[in-house]
């Protein structure tokens, strides 16, 4: 399995409430090049936290999240994945073109709208929500 190496993008896009940080706000606790400054003593839902570019191999190393600007995460043996994009940053559209030859649905968040994406799989085609965060 890959490791993060400099990637540190789920450190700004994840909710963690257990430190009440909020979603797109870097954490407080990340001391740059250093990376996390309580790797230790993390809390569960960062330890538990694996992106699929970590889970999948096959993905190029140019799809790496800090490269484009946006990661998925999830179960894909659920048929889909959350993907999350860095209001920053352009969107990486060839990682929703892989997680669809993967067959599978993308729920996108970014910044204060989230799009469901369908893939290969047999669910509703493309379904736009706005939502307050």
């Amino acid at each position: 399995m890959r490791e993060c190496g400099e990637c540190q993008l789920c450190c700004k896009l994840e909710r963690i409430t257990e430190l009440e940080k909020p979603r797109s706000k870097w954490c407080p606790h990340l001391g740059g090049h250093v990376g996390c400054t309580i790797y230790g003593e993390r809390p569960n839902s960062c330890r538990a936290f694996q992106c699929w570019w970590l889970q999948n191999d096959k993905l190029p190393d140019a799809l790496r999240p800090d490269r484009i600007g946006m990661y998925a995460a999830g179960d894909p043996a659920a048929g889909y994945l959350r993907v999350m994009v860095d209001a920053e940053s352009e969107c990486g559209d060839r990682l929703l073109r892989e997680i669809g030859k993967a067959g599978l649905h993308a729920i996108v968040n970014e910044g204060d709208r989230i799009t469901f994406v369908q893939g290969n799989a047999p669910r509703p085609t493309r379904i736009l929500l706005d939502w307050v965060l």
